[in-house]
């Protein structure tokens, strides 16, 4: 928690939720996660969840470059341990598989943790 959470790809901001400071573990807090959504030059939206109560640092419409901080980390939403939730889903809905630079192996694991190396 509190950590700076970085632009994983420039876009525009087109959406921010940073009005919740409630955690649970069930469902009935799914929608209390706060959180920046970015449009892609490719049409693909980056999703960043569970930020910080007023944990953006962007604005809607702003252009954000690859790096650029965008949010506080928190424990908001549907969730029991504070974690970035980051999700890249293109047109549709359909969520696609990334790996991030440096990663030597093919998929993430889940319960897994892993560092981002600059």
């Amino acid at each position: 928690m509190g950590d700076t959470i970085t632009a994983a790809r420039p876009g525009i901001v087109m959406f921010i939720k940073e009005d919740s400071d409630e955690h649970c573990r069930t469902y009935k807090c799914a929608d209390k996660g706060n959180k920046i959504i970015i449009l892609h030059d490719d049409g693909s939206m980056a999703h960043y969840v569970h930020l910080d109560f007023e944990g953006a640092v962007v604005d809607v419409g702003d252009k954000v470059v690859l790096n650029q901080p965008i949010g506080i980390s928190g424990m908001t939403g549907f969730t029991t341990i504070p974690h970035l939730h980051f999700v890249i889903f293109k047109a549709g809905g359909i969520s696609i598989p990334f790996k991030f630079k440096g990663q030597r192996t093919k998929k993430l694991k889940q319960g897994r943790y892993y560092l981002r190396r600059h």
